[in-house]
């Protein structure tokens, strides 16, 4: 099962249309995150956190996105970056350039 998270300050704010392609009204940060089907998660208490494979969409803080798209159904987007975060053993890794999970 997959399920997914928008996570935005109080700016931009989104748009999303019956076809689920959302329209940012603003400037960014705002991430979007979602496991794959693939993805493991380990959440037990007194034991460390462990998830792998989370898709992350990112529009950058500072930039000026106004009317950029995010497509929640296939889960691309234009003017932002993709990566992948993981958490072994309560350690995070990310595949982005110097290793930044935001």
């Amino acid at each position: 099962m997959c399920s997914a998270s928008v996570s935005a300050r109080t700016r931009p704010c989104w748009w999303v249309d019956d076809n689920g392609i959302g329209t940012m009204v603003g400037k960014g940060p705002a991430l979007f995150v979602r496991n794959q089907p693939q993805s493991k998660l380990t959440c037990e208490p007194h034991s460390p956190l462990t998830f792998t494979e989370l898709s992350v969409f990112k529009f950058a803080d500072g930039l000026s996105n106004h009317g950029a798209k995010f497509d929640f159904k296939s889960w691309t987007g234009s003017g932002g970056s993709t990566y992948t975060l993981s958490a072994v053993n309560g350690v995070l890794n990310s595949t982005q350039p110097g290793g930044s999970i935001y």
